[in-house]
């Protein structure tokens, strides 16, 4: 019997199988220098990098002067300091965009309010007579038509849409000398309460804005316009970081009203109302955000729907409130006459109330002054002074003979960190009404921490409230 051959038959097998073995690893790999070179970075589509939308847009964004004869130098509501005046003539300058192919331009009212004789001249050095066709003092917004068919335009886009952090541009005719582009973040919203015009609700930047940017657009990097450059807060006169542009949503609205109607109709609450705080929600028992109501009238729409002192205004129209100005926004936007659906806060649940708004007034009252307090001797510890006011005072400032209430005549720095003012008429302390000097000692003393004050300015009254050891 041959006993090799099984041995060489087996010998043969397992070389098959090794064979197999190494073919199936996987190489080594290649060494850094001899792999395949990684792909060149994807360059940005077109249209989208800041030169691509400068030059998209500027076409649309114009420059706006204004002349009128004159011999005596004058004034003007400016923001920015944009007008030069003259013995001869009062000139002004600041910019604005096409908003509508057959010459509909959107700028600032303060750029075209001084002006007799307007002048819009295009990117491409056209000019144009332009005539005002609207324009509303409460926003800063006017609308000019020129005559020309087939302009360029600039897309409106959605400035509620807008985060803050945002890379913004801003372009207009900066110090006169022409086109000018500039760049920056959007740093804030829902600025308010800036003191620039009455409907405020500003988008603020860092980008560049300098006079002769009114009325120009800021746009993010779509091309499209959120806001329109109004002003900027400054010590100097020129730019210092902080620009302020009337949002995007707020200019659609004006322009829609101006273009339709001439002007623009608002509607009120016919209520005073503050902004709701953490320290007042907790002695409200409220939640938030929302804002407190402090005065309805005898008289109107909000007594009769039921609404009262003290309720928190949670929604408008299911819509949060979230401030003041927010709420001063959205009721003057829906008009007189309009009705809203309201959520208030009152007994620690939430009720819906109905209101047809009012036509907005303007409120107007004097302010109370420290002799016009009477000679009952003062109540202080130290802390607030207080005195009682004449009932001719407050017939002069607006308030009801039945309010009485005490003049602050001198308060402590905690009371002052919590808003306390001197020369506020107290008139509540825990909605126990105040009357004399010794009706606020007696309520202050028996009043938990801390001291809800019901206080009476010129633009109506507020909630105040103050650490127990401040009275």
């Amino acid at each position: 019997m041959n006993v090799a051959a099984p041995a060489r038959v087996l010998v043969m097998l397992l070389c098959a199988l090794a064979a197999v073995a190494v073919g199936t690893r996987r190489p080594p790999p290649a060494p850094p220098d001899a792999r395949e070179p990684a792909p060149p970075p994807r360059a940005p589509a077109p249209g989208t990098t800041i030169p691509d939308v400068v030059e998209r847009v500027t076409p649309a964004v114009v420059s706006i002067f204004t002349s009128r004869s004159s011999t005596a130098s004058s004034s003007t509501a400016d923001p920015l300091g944009l007008f030069g005046v003259s013995s001869k003539n009062e000139l002004g300058l600041g910019s604005g965009v096409i908003a509508r192919s057959d010459g509909i331009v959107v700028t600032n009212h303060h750029v075209v309010d001084a002006g007799a004789e307007l002048r819009v001249v295009l990117a491409d050095r056209r000019e144009f007579r332009a005539r005002v066709i609207g324009r509303d003092p409460q926003t800063d917004i006017a609308v000019l038509r020129i005559d020309a068919e087939g302009l360029p335009t600039i897309p409106f886009g959605d400035s509620s849409r807008v985060r803050v952090g945002e890379t913004v541009l801003a372009i207009g005719n900066s110090f006169g000398i022409g086109q000018t582009v500039s760049c920056g973040i959007l740093t804030a919203k829902g600025r308010a309460n800036v003191g620039i015009v009455d409907d405020e609700d500003f988008l603020q930047t860092d980008a560049a804005v300098n006079p002769g940017n009114s009325g120009g657009p800021l746009l993010n990097l779509k091309g499209e316009v959120i806001g329109i450059n109004t002003a900027i807060a400054t010590r100097s006169g020129g730019f210092q970081g902080i620009g302020f542009a009337i949002p995007s949503r707020m200019v659609g609205e004006i322009l829609e009203r101006l273009l339709r109607e001439g002007r623009v109709s608002r509607g009120q609450l016919g209520v005073v109302v503050q902004d709701l705080t953490p320290s007042l929600a907790r002695a409200f028992s409220a939640p938030e955000p929302g804002v407190i109501i402090t005065e309805v009238p005898e008289k109107g729409a909000a007594r009769e729907a039921g609404l009262r002192r003290g309720d928190v205004l949670l929604k408008l129209d299911g819509e949060a409130v979230e401030s003041t100005s927010a709420l001063r926004h959205r009721a003057a936007m829906r008009g007189g006459g309009a009705k809203v659906r309201l959520d208030v806060w009152r007994d620690h649940k939430v009720l819906q109330v109905v209101v047809r708004l009012q036509e907005l007034q303007d409120p107007s009252a004097a302010v109370p002054a420290e002799e016009d307090a009477k000679g009952d001797e003062p109540f202080g510890r130290g802390g607030i002074t207080v005195a009682a006011v004449s009932r001719d005072l407050l017939q002069r400032a607006g308030f009801s003979d039945e309010d009485g209430g005490v003049l602050v005549t001198t308060l402590p720095a905690a009371a002052t960190f919590a808003g306390l003012r001197r020369g506020d008429v107290i008139v509540e302390v825990r909605g126990k009404a105040i009357r004399k000097a010794d009706d606020f000692r007696e309520a202050v003393a028996r009043s938990p921490d801390p001291v809800l004050l019901r206080v009476r300015r010129p633009e109506g009254s507020v909630y105040v409230s103050i650490p127990k050891g401040s009275e």
